[in-house]
């Protein structure tokens, strides 16, 4: 268990190192294709609830995509973390004006925003540092996500930039693999296949 969890952050440090290292017009660049793929995404279209994060600088940007969802009137829900524990709960916006930085500075709905239950149909935008071609993501190693992802009842698909794809992550049992991925190249499916 030691070695996986010094293995991660080694592989979190390299990622991280990665991103930081992208020139901004290659960012925007990777920000606006991806978006592309997940505005192009039937499961995206049809869905009325999504629940998203608000991106980092190292992250894919997904301002825009918030805004979209607001624009289209789809219900959008953005996590909070608890400020004792490594727990999260998602809670509807209606605006950014209905966004604070929170616990590690970055934007979290306010109090007094209506909590949404994990059980809630719809889909779920999650971040990674990296991801693999098995659906496993590599978080910030805190667990906020995999605590999440246990009850949550609709499709989960990650986001990342194809540079932190790679072939198989280092996991564990409390890792909870994406259903979907969305990438500035490609999208991945990793549910089960009707036969």
């Amino acid at each position: 268990m030691q070695e996986i969890l010094e293995e991660k952050q080694q592989l979190r440090k390299r990622f991280k190192q990665k991103m930081q290292r992208i020139l901004p017009e290659e960012k925007v660049y990777c920000d606006t294709r991806l978006m592309e793929n997940v505005l192009g995404l039937g499961i995206f279209k049809l869905t009325q609830t999504v629940f998203l994060f608000a991106s980092t600088a190292n992250e894919p940007n997904t301002h825009v995509l918030i805004q979209h969802c607001f624009i289209n009137g789809k219900h959008v829900a953005l996590p909070r973390c608890s400020p004792n524990s490594n727990e999260m709960d998602f809670y509807y916006i209606h605006s950014f004006a209905d966004l604070s930085p929170g616990r590690f500075g970055i934007l979290e709905p306010l109090p007094g925003c209506q909590k949404a239950s994990p059980g809630q149909k719809g889909i779920m935008l999650v971040p990674g540092v990296a991801f693999d071609k098995t659906g496993m993501r590599l978080g910030q190693g805190k667990g906020f996500y995999d605590r999440y992802l246990q009850g949550y009842r609709g499709i989960s698909i990650g986001m990342c930039f194809e540079s932190c794809l790679v072939e198989r992550l280092p996991r564990n049992v409390f890792d909870r693999p994406v259903h979907m991925l969305v990438t500035e190249r490609a999208v991945y499916d990793f549910r089960p296949k009707n036969k």
